[in-house]
């Protein structure tokens, strides 16, 4: 299983994208130490 298979769709680009991005890296960081 990979991070992006429990990943909500993104918000559109004009909303939070910046926290979106920090979820997404922390999602992502937080896939490979239980992968």
């Amino acid at each position: 299983m990979t991070p992006t298979d429990f990943l909500p769709p993104p918000p559109p680009p004009q909303e939070h994208t910046q926290a979106w991005l920090s979820l997404h890296l922390l999602l992502l960081i937080l896939g490979q130490g239980l992968g």
